[in-house]
């Protein structure tokens, strides 16, 4: 006669491997997203603050271009570049993201007149 009172090794077995797998998919998976979604917080700040930046270059000539100016924004190295392109002045920031690469931004605007 067979003993149904209790899960058998194979059951126990089987419900261990899907767990396992489970957990092993859906944690690397979540850990991707956290550090995208620092990423793009990264990204929005500092395009806010390079458009911030580029703000006097755009309503004042007392500027001389080309610019450049480092500056730290929470624990990020900030390098500003500010150029005349043909009648646009362009504004560039970089950095390295949260996944240690670098990465650039630029914005162009004209400049009042």
């Amino acid at each position: 006669m067979r003993k149904n009172d209790g899960f058998s090794v194979t059951e126990v077995l089987v419900a261990t491997a899907i767990v396992l797998l489970i957990v092993g998919t859906v944690v690397p998976i979540n850990s991707l997203l956290d550090k995208e979604r620092l990423t793009i917080r990264e990204r929005r700040m500092i395009t806010l603050t390079l458009h911030d930046e580029m703000q006097p270059h755009l309503w004042s000539d007392d500027y001389e271009l080309p610019y450049t100016k480092e500056e730290v924004l929470g624990n990020k190295q900030l390098l500003f570049h500010f150029s005349l392109e043909e009648d646009l002045i362009k504004g560039c920031v970089d950095w390295k993201n949260a996944k240690n690469k670098q990465e650039t931004i630029c914005l162009y605007g004209y400049q009042e007149q």
